[in-house]
């Protein structure tokens, strides 16, 4: 896995649809609406998205399926997903 502080996201240049701009709207659509990124901490990836004002706020979930994972949008709103998986399959 590549360390997380090894790489650079540039912002996407295109404004999302409008029902993106929430997960209530954004997560019940099907299709790609965003696209996520593997890590071995949340709480590592938190700090660093904090420490280096990329969110305002990141609160930790747990989905359905016993993952833990949380959200940031881009400068151009779209959604950036972390997910912490370690169920090994």
């Amino acid at each position: 896995m590549v360390p997380f502080w090894s790489f650079s996201v540039s912002p996407i240049i295109n404004k999302p649809p409008e029902s993106m701009r929430s997960l209530e709207t954004d997560l019940p659509r099907v299709g790609i609406k965003h696209f996520g990124l593997k890590v071995d901490s949340l709480e590592r990836a938190k700090e660093f998205i904090l420490s280096n004002n990329l969110a305002d706020a990141v609160s930790i979930k747990q989905g359905r399926t016993g993952i833990d994972y949380f959200f940031i949008k881009d400068p151009s709103g779209n959604f950036i997903e972390f997910v912490q998986d370690d169920r090994g399959i």
